[in-house]
C-alpha cells in the first residue's frame, strides 16, 4: 500500500511538472506571437479609414452623414459632421465633455456605453496600458542616442530619424557626407556602410559616384569617352569629346547617338493609316552579315491603330458595343460608331472634295453623369457655383441635385420670388408690396396700422396732416390707431393748445443780463446797459471797430470803451497829438532803437528788430542757409535776406562754384605770380616777390634777424634756428 501511494506521489509530481512546462511553453509562444505578429487594423486618423477594397462610390459603401466621399472613392471626408468618424463615417463619437478614452484615441459611442480606438502602442479599454514597443525597449535601444524612433503602424514597425551627422537603419554610423557638402563636384557622395579598405588596408568612410563622363576620386576629372571607347561611334561616325559628354559626328547614312541607325527614306511621308492610326517603319534583314549596311535591309510601314479600329491602315471599326467592351452604367447609352461625312468647299461656293471620319463606339450619359462609361457621377454644386440663386443651399445627389430654398422663394434653382400678396390682408384702398417671405402695407393718407386697419387721427387735409395738435406734431399709434401730439417749443397740452410762460418759471427763464418778456409760443429778453445776444449773455464789443488812433491801445469796458494813448497823444479816442517840446521825443524805443524827433516820433530800429517800438524781433536769415563750406553767410540791410562771402578759391551766388588757379582773379600765391600747369589745371606754381618764400609765397624773409637770438636759440647739437 506505501508503494502504491509512493508511486501516485511521484507520478502526480511528473505530471504536474509536465503542465507547468506547457503552460511556459505556451505562454512563450504566445508572447513570440504577440511581439512578432503584424497587426492588419488600420489607425483612423483625421477622421478617414483607408482600404484598398473599399470604395465609397459604389451602392452601399456611400459616406454616412453628410460625409463627402473622396475623389478617389477610398476615403470618406466626415468633416462636415464632427460627430461623426470611421469609414463611412458610421462611428458616433462620444459627447464632447466626456471623453474616458487616453493617450489620444478615439471615443465611440454605443448604445449602452462607449468602445475606443486605440492608437498603435495602446491597449485596453480605455487604452491606458502600454505596449512594449520596439521604440519604447529600454534593452533594445534600437535607434541608438543618435536618432529617435518612430513607430509605424504596429509595435514592431519603425523608423530610425538620425540626427544631423548621423546615417544607417540605427543611426550608428557617421553620415561623412553631410560635413562635405563639396567633396563631389559632378556626382553624388555615397557613406560607405559596408566596411570596406582600400588597397592600403585602410577605411573608405565615403565615396564619390559619379556621373556619366566624369570621374576622379572627387569626380572633377572629364573621362574622354573618344579614347577610353574608340569604337563608341559606330559605322565609321567621328567622336568629338565634351566636358562630361561627348557626340558622334555620323556620315550621310546613318544617324542616332552612335551612328548605329541606318538614315533611311521615311515610307510613313504621307501616312498610309487612316483614322488617326500612327505610322512607324519596321526593318527585315536580307543578309546574314552582322556587319550593318543600309543597302541590306528591307524597311516598311506598320500602322498602330487607336482604340476602336484594326486592321492593315486602321480601316475597320469596332463595335465595342456589341463586342462588349464598352458598358454604359447608370442609365447611360452605348452610341453605336458612326460614319461622319463632310465636304470640302472652296471660295467658289463649289464642292472641291469629300472627307469622312469614324467616330468609335462611346457612352451617351445620361444628365448627372459622366466618364467614359458614365461611372461618375457629375458634382453639380461644385461645376456650376451659383446654380441655386437667392442664398438657397446646393446638395448633390447621385445623378443630380436638390437646391434648399430660403423661406420665401421657390422653383428648381429658388428663382422665383413667393407672391405674399396673393393672400393678403391690406384693408381696402392702401396697396400690397412684395417682399421677401413678408408684405407691406401701403396705406392712404387717412389710415394707418400695420394692415392700414386703423383710421388715421392725425389725417386734416387743413392742419398739415397734424389732426388735433395745434402748436405740434402728430403721430399716429400704427398698432392701436391712437395718437399722440409732440408740442412745438412754448407750448403745451394734450392738443399743444397752452402756451408757456418762459418767463414764470425760472428753468425756463434763460435771459442772462435781461428782462424777459412773455410771447405766443415763447419769449424775448430785454439786455441790460452794456449786454447783448438773444440771452444777454454776451457783452458789448466796443473795440472791434478800432476807435483808438495813433497806435492807442483799446480797452472795452461795460458799455464802452475807453484808449490807453501813447506818449505825446491825448482825447478819447487818442487823436490829439500833445504839444511837443523842442528836440524831444516822446516813444519808448526798444532793443537799442532810437527815438527820431520828427512830426511822427518814429523808431529807428537796429537789426534785427521792427515794430513801432522796436518790439519784434525777425528771424535771422542765415538761419537756413545754401552757402557752400568755407564761405560765411551775412545778413544784408533788411534782415530778411543774406549774401555769401566766398573765399579766394570760390565764386557764385552761394560760392558753389571752384575757381581754377591762376583763373578768374583767383591768385593763390600770398606774394607772388601763379603760373597755372596747362597739363593739371588743378595744380600751379608760385614766382615770389623780392623778400618772400615758401610755395604760397607767404613767409617774408629778414635778412637782418634771419637767425634767432642765442638766448632764444631753441635748436640742439649745433642746430641753427631761422625765423618764419
Amino acid at each position: 500500500m506505501e508503494d502504491r501511494l509512493l508511486f501516485l506521489n511521484i507520478y502526480n509530481r511528473i505530471i504536474l511538472k509536465i503542465l507547468i512546462l506547457i503552460l511556459f511553453i505556451n505562454s512563450v509562444n504566445s508572447n513570440y506571437i504577440k511581439r512578432n505578429k503584424r497587426l492588419t487594423q488600420v489607425w483612423p486618423n483625421n477622421n478617414e479609414l483607408s482600404s484598398s477594397l473599399f470604395d465609397c462610390q459604389q451602392p452601399g459603401k456611400e459616406c454616412l452623414h453628410d460625409g463627402i466621399c473622396s475623389k478617389n472613392g477610398l476615403n470618406c471626408d466626415c468633416s462636415p459632421s464632427p460627430n461623426w468618424f470611421g469609414r463611412q463615417c458610421e462611428l458616433r463619437r462620444c459627447v464632447q465633455l466626456y471623453n474616458p478614452c487616453e493617450n489620444g484615441a478615439a471615443c465611440e459611442k454605443t448604445e449602452q456605453s462607449f468602445k475606443c480606438h486605440c492608437p498603435p502602442g495602446f491597449e485596453g479599454i480605455y487604452c491606458d496600458k502600454q505596449l512594449e514597443t520596439v521604440c519604447n525597449n529600454i534593452n533594445l535601444n534600437i535607434c541608438g542616442e543618435h536618432g529617435n524612433c518612430i513607430l509605424g503602424q504596429n509595435v514592431n514597425e519603425y523608423t530610425c530619424e538620425c540626427h544631423y551627422g548621423w546615417t544607417g537603419p540605427h543611426c550608428s554610423e557617421i553620415n561623412h557626407c553631410q560635413f562635405e557638402d563639396y567633396f563631389c563636384l559632378n556626382g553624388q557622395c555615397i557613406n560607405n556602410l559596408n566596411k570596406n579598405v582600400n588597397e592600403d588596408g585602410n577605411l573608405i568612410t565615403h565615396f564619390c559616384e559619379c556621373r556619366h563622363g566624369w570621374g576622379g576620386t572627387h569626380c572633377d576629372l572629364d573621362v574622354d569617352e573618344c579614347q577610353s571607347d574608340t569604337n563608341i561611334c559606330q559605322n565609321g561616325g567621328k567622336c568629338v569629346n565634351l566636358i562630361g559628354s561627348f557626340y558622334c559626328e555620323c556620315p550621310p547614312k546613318f544617324v542616332g547617338q552612335f551612328c548605329e541607325i541606318p538614315n533611311i527614306i521615311d515610307q510613313c511621308q504621307p501616312s498610309p493609316c487612316l483614322n488617326n492610326g500612327t505610322c512607324h517603319l519596321s526593318m527585315t534583314a536580307t543578309t546574314s552579315s552582322w556587319a550593318l549596311d543600309a543597302d541590306k535591309f528591307n524597311w516598311h510601314w506598320e500602322c498602330n491603330c487607336p482604340d476602336g479600329f484594326e486592321g492593315e491602315r486602321c480601316e475597320r471599326i469596332i463595335d465595342n458595343c456589341i463586342t462588349g467592351r464598352t458598358i454604359c452604367v447608370n442609365g447611360g447609352q452605348c452610341v453605336h460608331p458612326w460614319l461622319e461625312v463632310f465636304e470640302n468647299i472652296g471660295n467658289d461656293n463649289i464642292t472641291k472634295s469629300v472627307q469622312q471620319r469614324w467616330h468609335p463606339s462611346e457612352c451617351k450619359c445620361m444628365s448627372g453623369f459622366s466618364g467614359e462609361f458614365c461611372e461618375r457621377d457629375v458634382n453639380e454644386c461644385e461645376v456650376y457655383p451659383g446654380l441655386c440663386q437667392n442664398g438657397a443651399t446646393c446638395m448633390n445627389r447621385h445623378g443630380t441635385y436638390l437646391c434648399l430654398c430660403v423661406a420665401g422663394f421657390e422653383g428648381r434653382y429658388c428663382e422665383n420670388n413667393i407672391d405674399d400678396c396673393i393672400d393678403n390682408l391690406c384693408y381696402a384702398g392702401s396697396t400690397c408690396v412684395d417682399g421677401i417671405s413678408r408684405y407691406t402695407c401701403l396705406c392712404a393718407p387717412d389710415r394707418v396700422g400695420n394692415l392700414c386697419e386703423f383710421p388715421n387721427p392725425c389725417f386734416n387735409t387743413s392742419n398739415d396732416n397734424n389732426g388735433p395738435c395745434l402748436n405740434g406734431k402728430c403721430y399716429p399709434d400704427f398698432e392701436f390707431g391712437n395718437h399722440s401730439c409732440h408740442c412745438d417749443e412754448g407750448w403745451m397740452g394734450q392738443n399743444c393748445d397752452i402756451d408757456i410762460d418762459e418767463c414764470a418759471h425760472p428753468f425756463t427763464n434763460k435771459c442772462s443780463k435781461g428782462k424777459c418778456v412773455n410771447t405766443v409760443g415763447g419769449y424775448i429778453c430785454e439786455c441790460e446797459l452794456g449786454y447783448t445776444g438773444e440771452l444777454c449773455s454776451l457783452l458789448e464789443k466796443h473795440c472791434d471797430s478800432n476807435p483808438c488812433q495813433n497806435g492807442g491801445t483799446c480797452l472795452n469796458k461795460l458799455g464802452k470803451y475807453e484808449c490807453v494813448c501813447l506818449p505825446g497823444y491825448s482825447g478819447n479816442n487818442c487823436e490829439i497829438r500833445a504839444y511837443k517840446e523842442l528836440n524831444k521825443c516822446y516813444l519808448d524805443c526798444q532793443n537799442g532803437g532810437i527815438c527820431k524827433n520828427s512830426d511822427d516820433n518814429e523808431c529807428e530800429c537796429l537789426p534785427p528788430f521792427s515794430g513801432a517800438l522796436c518790439e519784434i524781433e525777425k528771424p535771422d536769415p542765415c538761419y537756413q542757409n545754401h552757402c557752400a563750406i568755407d564761405s560765411v553767410c551775412a545778413p544784408n540791410i533788411d534782415y530778411i535776406s543774406y549774401t555769401c562771402q566766398c573765399p579766394p578759391h570760390l565764386a557764385g551766388q552761394f560760392c558753389e562754384r571752384q575757381l581754377p588757379p591762376c583763373e578768374d582773379g583767383y591768385n593763390p600765391c600770398v606774394r607772388g605770380i601763379c603760373h597755372k600747369n596747362n597739363e593739371d589745371i588743378e595744380h600751379f606754381t608760385c614766382e615770389c616777390l623780392n623778400g618772400w618764400t615758401g610755395p604760397l609765397c607767404d613767409k617774408q624773409i629778414d635778412n637782418e634777424i634771419e637767425v634767432c637770438p642765442l638766448a632764444s636759440n631753441p635748436c640742439q647739437n649745433g642746430g641753427q634756428c631761422v625765423w618764419c
